[in-house]
C-alpha cells in the first residue's frame, strides 16, 4: 500500500490528499483520482500525491496515466520508483518505462 506523506503547507491539500489515500486503500479508485487531483490542484509540489496517483491509475489499468504519474514523481524523488514497485510489483514494465526516461 501506497502511503501519502504530506509536506505541503496547504491542510487543505493535506486533507483532500489523505482523503484519497483512503479510498485508495479501500479500493475505490474513482473517488481516490476525485480527493488526489483536488489535492495536487491546491498544492502541485506534493510529490506523494504523484505517487498515489500512479498506483492508483495503475490498479485501474490506465498504463499512460500511472507512467506520466510515476514520472512526476521521480523527477523530485528517483527512489520513489522503488517505492511504487513495492507496492506494485507486478507494474516492473511501468517503472522501468518511466527508468528509461530519467
Amino acid at each position: 500500500r501506497v502511503n501519502v506523506y504530506t509536506y505541503g503547507i496547504n491542510k487543505q491539500a493535506d486533507v483532500m490528499a489523505k482523503t484519497g489515500q483512503s479510498y485508495y486503500a479501500v479500493e475505490d479508485y474513482e473517488n481516490a483520482v476525485y480527493f488526489l487531483h483536488k489535492a495536487r490542484d491546491l498544492d502541485p509540489e506534493i510529490t506523494s500525491v504523484d505517487l498515489v496517483l500512479a498506483a492508483v491509475y495503475y490498479k485501474m489499468k490506465e498504463f499512460s496515466k500511472s507512467k506520466y504519474y510515476l514520472m512526476r514523481a521521480a523527477e523530485r524523488d528517483v527512489n520513489l520508483i522503488n517505492v511504487f514497485l513495492e507496492n506494485n510489483p507486478d507494474a516492473l514494465d511501468v517503472a522501468e518505462a518511466v527508468r528509461k526516461l530519467i
